[in-house]
């Protein structure tokens, strides 16, 4: 079985010199910001170049950030990576040494006195499209809520719609009598996602719960979660050396990705700023299975 790895930022200050690595000023452009692009292309139709500043003692490593969209790569690490892409976009990125200060008077950053700025070319990568059914939900199991103790007095009916399932009176009949039901059992019966489908729906609920308020409000509405117990890949299914992952609430799994051969290729290359995280490895409190 092929054996795959999320790549990471690397933070040994060895190899990047500095962490953050970024400096003050610069421009941001239109290209990182905002999360267009978490699903299909970047609709971006005038790109405006991002300049990124960074502080001297920042090391230009190949792989110089990234995160569940888009990652920032050497030009060389792109031109090696380019046959092992499938369908993807990117764009030019300025780092720049550190130029900038910032004007009280104005109210913006310029460029300091008697320094000479200079561009390091780099660029912005977004594989376009996210691998689908790279979670088997069938084969996973997700609970709706962070812990089975955290809703002894939560009225479900204000979420979920599953009051009339999960309240404290609830009562079955067996044999004819009446008889109390134990509501963990119930919870750890029924709490569970069934489908990606159920998962989107059920976050996207509750992303509309979230919306707008503090974390101290969330935490004292007690506003449900979904928290995987065990989580199954469909790594056989999966024929590409280098693919992105993009789930909402995805306990670390979004992201780029890598197979064994393609992070030995690049180890044997000696590209830099980056960490090779296996699978089974990347959220330890998840079980993880391979199929």
């Amino acid at each position: 079985m092929r054996q795959f790895y999320k790549l990471k930022t690397n933070i040994d200050l060895k190899e990047i010199g500095k962490f953050p690595k970024g400096a003050e000023g610069g421009r941001v452009g239109n290209i990182l910001v905002g999360h267009d692009g978490q699903y299909g292309p970047v609709k971006i139709t005038n790109p405006i170049v991002p300049i990124q500043p960074i502080h001297k003692k920042t090391k230009l490593t190949d792989y110089f950030d990234g995160g569940s969209i888009k990652i920032i790569i050497s030009t060389g690490f792109y031109q090696f990576l380019k046959p092992f892409l499938n369908k993807y976009q990117v764009w030019d990125m300025y780092l720049s040494n550190d130029v900038y200060k910032f004007d009280r008077k104005n109210l913006q950053y310029v460029l300091k006195d008697n320094v000479e700025q200079e561009f390091n070319d780099y660029k912005i990568l977004h594989i376009s499209y996210p691998t689908a059914e790279f979670i088997n939900y069938k084969k996973s199991i997700f609970y709706k809520f962070l812990k089975l103790n955290e809703f002894l007095n939560y009225d479900l009916d204000l979420t979920l719609n599953a009051a009339e399932r999960y309240t404290y009176d609830q009562i079955s009949k067996k044999n004819g009598e009446k008889v109390k039901v134990n509501k963990k059992e119930i919870l750890e019966e029924n709490l569970i996602v069934k489908d990606e489908s159920e998962y989107n729906n059920l976050f996207e609920v509750i992303d509309k719960l979230k919306y707008g308020k503090t974390y101290e409000e969330i935490k004292s509405l007690k506003i449900p979660n979904i928290a995987p117990k065990k989580i199954t890949i469909n790594t056989s299914i999966i024929n590409q050396d280098m693919f992105r992952v993009f789930y909402k609430n995805s306990n670390d799994f979004s992201g780029y990705y890598v197979s064994e051969d393609l992070k030995d290729k690049i180890l044997d290359k000696g590209f830099s700023g980056m960490t090779f995280t296996p699978l089974k490895e990347i959220n330890p409190r998840i079980e993880i299975e391979t199929i």
